[in-house]
């Protein structure tokens, strides 16, 4: 059975059913967590993948990156817009699948964060992180399991991914 993007990333629903953990303490603690596992202690240019409504994507921005954000689902794109308008941040927000990402840009950092890997067949899986290492050139990958750099187990049940140029 695919995977029903639509069904599950109404984007209405999945922020008022979200609404009470995605909290600005919440955002603090992962942009802190990103900006020293990440080492962003100088302007990058990042790539947020499945970026969701933006709010890492907006925040990094806010911290002087060039950021792109990279998600399939219109709704949660324009809520991304929105706010970057709001907070008066400039975010090139792209709407595309991450197993067709293709574009003319290379990036220092590669985010891919929240719950946004693991809905695919593991073919499909891999084509994602072949995407990614090929967008980046990379030299290193990370994975960890929670926001306090947590190394990813054999039994974690989500993970962060961090890919340096």
């Amino acid at each position: 059975m695919e995977f029903n993007f639509e069904e599950t990333f109404n984007s209405e629903e999945y922020l008022y059913f979200y609404r009470d953990i995605l909290t600005f303490e919440r955002l603090k603690k992962e942009i802190d967590f990103l900006v020293k596992y990440a080492e962003l202690d100088q302007p990058l240019d990042i790539l947020d993948l499945a970026c969701g409504h933006g709010r890492h994507a907006n925040a990094l921005a806010q911290l002087g990156h060039q950021v792109t954000g990279l998600d399939l689902t219109d709704g949660f794109l324009k809520v991304a817009k929105k706010e970057a308008l709001k907070i008066n941040v400039d975010v090139k927000y792209i709407q595309q699948d991450m197993r067709e990402l293709n574009l003319d840009q290379v990036f220092d950092r590669v985010f891919v964060l929240f719950t946004a890997i693991g809905y695919f067949d593991e073919d499909q899986n891999e084509k994602v992180f072949r995407n990614i290492f090929k967008q980046i050139g990379f030299s290193g990958v990370e994975f960890y399991e929670n926001w306090e750099g947590t190394p990813l187990s054999q039994d974690s049940k989500r993970m962060i991914v961090v890919v340096r140029k």
